[in-house]
């Protein structure tokens, strides 16, 4: 369930990005994404007990999910002739 939710959270974030600033609000949106994925996976990889590292994977796999659906707004953009195989590659 979390990746229905995690990733159409992903692309929303990523529309509305794209609603203030074009196809630059898409590519911050996908870089805030991956940014805190970065940050949560140095927070639980400094987990020492397991009562930590659950909850920082499970963010982790939030944002994981979440920059996959920023990608798929930005997948129109890279070559709209070849759209179905670009989608096939992401």
């Amino acid at each position: 369930w979390m990746n229905l939710f995690a990733r159409s959270s992903g692309g929303i974030l990523s529309d509305l990005g794209n609603k203030m600033q074009g196809m630059r609000g898409r590519l911050m949106a996908q870089s805030f994404c991956l940014a805190v994925e970065g940050v949560l996976m140095i927070i639980f990889s400094r987990q020492g007990k397991i009562s930590g590292a659950i909850p920082a994977l499970v963010a982790f796999s939030y944002f994981v999910q979440a920059t996959e659906g920023a990608t798929f707004g930005i997948v129109p953009y890279i070559c709209p002739e070849g759209l179905g195989g670009v989608c096939a590659v992401v």
